[in-house]
């Protein structure tokens, strides 16, 4: 009887471990989840500002940088060329990463050669962007391709490439 008892007793502190662990999980995950987006939040918040300054909470509530936006022929190019821009880059790096990725999985090289390959792919994601943009800056340079459209999307492909190798 003693046996059934200590393993009933064993049994319900395992349970209520594992309700405080799934509560403290949960709590993570949405503090987290909280923090991640708190910046887009406040964001949203000061886009709807009519204040001169930007500040949180805004003051005076109002359209004015949205009437900004669509009145200035200046910031509706500027929107035109990051929708243009965003929209070329993620098709290269799309259009870059599946193929290899697929490639990768399908391979019959050693695993050795495959991982050595991957986390060739993905050393970008550890070096840092200032780092990064120096060095894109000399060789654009170099090239011409300061400040043009084509070398905008270089840089945005050579930057998103390792996520989206990573998530395909």
């Amino acid at each position: 009887m003693t046996r059934t008892t200590e393993a009933g007793r064993s049994r319900r502190r395992l349970r209520f471990f594992d309700g405080a662990v799934k509560w403290c999980s949960r709590l993570m995950v949405s503090l987290l989840v909280a923090a991640m987006l708190f910046p887009a939040i406040v964001v949203v918040a000061i886009s709807f500002s009519n204040d001169s300054l930007l500040r949180f909470p805004p003051e005076n509530w109002g359209l004015g940088t949205y009437e900004a936006l669509f009145s200035t022929p200046k910031w509706g190019d500027a929107v035109l060329l990051s929708v243009q821009l965003s929209l070329v880059t993620a098709a290269v790096a799309v259009l870059l990463a599946v193929p290899v990725a697929l490639a990768l999985r399908r391979t019959r090289l050693s695993r050795r050669i495959v991982s050595a390959i991957e986390g060739a792919g993905l050393v970008a994601l550890v070096l840092p962007l200032a780092a990064y943009a120096v060095a894109l800056y000399a060789v654009f340079v170099q090239t011409g391709l300061l400040g043009t459209f084509w070398g905008l999307v270089i840089a945005g492909v050579l930057i998103s490439y390792p996520l989206t190798f990573l998530v395909v």
